[in-house]
């Protein structure tokens, strides 16, 4: 089981029933684990992604850029991720700051929604 004092576990096991024809076993399985992480830009809510908690920064980072609302990390005035006083990333929360102020598009929600829990 990974487990580091930086990020929250990332793989859980978890006691599920397999049922194969008319047989059921209970086992213990090992999952993945995935939760939101917000991005927040320039003070407002941007974006809710989902992800296997670690490495929140580089995935804000490649989102931002992706979306075309950072052409280099230069232009970052800070990002920061939440951490709670254990060092574990439970508060799901990135907090962007742009040197020169927000794009003006950053201010406004254009992601395309896709289905899934609903967060996103």
């Amino acid at each position: 089981m990974y487990r580091s004092p930086q990020d929250p576990e990332r793989i859980i096991t978890a006691r599920v029933r397999r049922v194969r024809g008319d047989r059921e076993t209970e086992m213990d399985d090992t999952l993945a684990v995935e939760e939101p992480l917000e991005i927040f830009a320039g003070g407002e809510p941007l974006a809710v992604i989902m992800r296997t908690p670690g490495h929140d920064e580089e995935l804000a980072v490649g989102f931002l850029h992706g979306e075309g609302l950072l052409a280099d990390r230069s232009h970052l005035r800070s990002l920061r991720v939440w951490r709670d006083a254990d060092g574990s990333l439970a508060q799901n929360r990135v907090t962007v700051e742009w040197k020169g102020g927000s794009p003006a598009v950053a201010t406004q929600r254009r992601f395309f929604a896709t289905s899934s829990c609903g967060m996103c």
